[in-house]
């Protein structure tokens, strides 16, 4: 079974990856079949089917980010066995295991408007499908609670590097009305708007609130407001799916949204402003 997932460094304990491959090893212990595993950051991007379909796996497991639409739709028409990570929507005959990016962002929302914020911005690429639905969340929450959406408190131009993180964040806290909280589409992004935020004079949670999306371990000992995903339980399931498919299972039969949990900590508080 081939597994790709993003690229991995020793320097990125703030990634889910780790946990990631974690389940996915500890359910194919159950089984009897083994992994091999391909990395490339998303960025990097001209992923095809054919890069799997040399004949060294018998099934993938995807992490968002490589293959564009027509190739996921190319990966389905080539019969191999899938299941695509972070993704609800798939071809019939793929799997997909998902998490509730909606539910998570709206809890972080709610708590920042119950702390008394009124200018809250986000921070995060699109290069998946699971950003862009955090994007959304956030969005459909500043609606729900009569809040004005602010383009200059939303970037999405951005990558997960501490250098484009400042850029954004400095640019945001100069405005004229800085937003209070930043929520950050994962803890890497969090982290470094954090360290933007210090680099400034900013105090956090009095001048600036962060939250961060994932549950790391980095964000923890950071003592990071986080939305934490089961990045364990959802490489296990998908490796149970891979188990499915290859014995017969339909792909339509093999979807899963996973719950996630919003976990308050020290970089949330009242504004000091508003």
């Amino acid at each position: 079974m081939g597994v790709f997932t993003w690229r991995l460094h020793l320097s990125t304990h703030h990634s889910v990856a780790l946990s990631l491959l974690r389940g996915i090893s500890l359910a194919l212990s159950e089984t009897s079949y083994d992994a091999l595993l391909y990395a490339r950051h998303p960025h990097e991007g001209g992923v095809e089917p054919t890069y799997f379909l040399d004949g060294r796996v018998d099934a993938v497991i995807l992490a968002p980010g490589g293959l564009t639409e027509a190739g996921v739709a190319s990966l389905a028409a080539s019969g191999l066995p899938g299941v695509l990570l972070y993704e609800r929507e798939a071809p019939g005959n793929l799997a997909s295991v998902s998490i509730d990016n909606m539910g998570g962002v709206s809890a972080a929302m709610d708590h920042l408007v119950r702390l008394g914020h009124r200018r809250i911005g986000f921070v995060g690429p699109l290069y998946s499908r699971d950003f862009r639905e955090r994007l959304a969340a956030y969005e459909h929450s500043l609606a729900r609670h009569g809040l004005a959406r602010q383009p200059r408190w939303v970037a999405t131009d951005v990558t997960e590097t501490d250098d484009v993180v400042a850029d954004a964040v400095r640019c945001m806290i100069r405005a004229e009305e800085p937003p209070t909280a930043l929520v950050a589409g994962n803890d890497g992004i969090a982290l470094s708007v954090l360290a933007a935020a210090r680099g400034l004079g900013l105090g956090v949670p009095g001048d600036l609130s962060v939250v961060g999306f994932d549950g790391s371990d980095a964000g923890r000992l950071a003592n990071l407001t986080t939305i934490a995903q089961p990045a364990e339980n959802v490489g296990a399931t998908a490796a149970r799916y891979v188990a499915d498919l290859l014995g017969g299972r339909p792909g339509d039969q093999c979807r899963s949204e996973l719950p996630v949990r919003f976990v308050a900590r020290e970089t949330t508080g009242p504004p000091a402003y508003v």
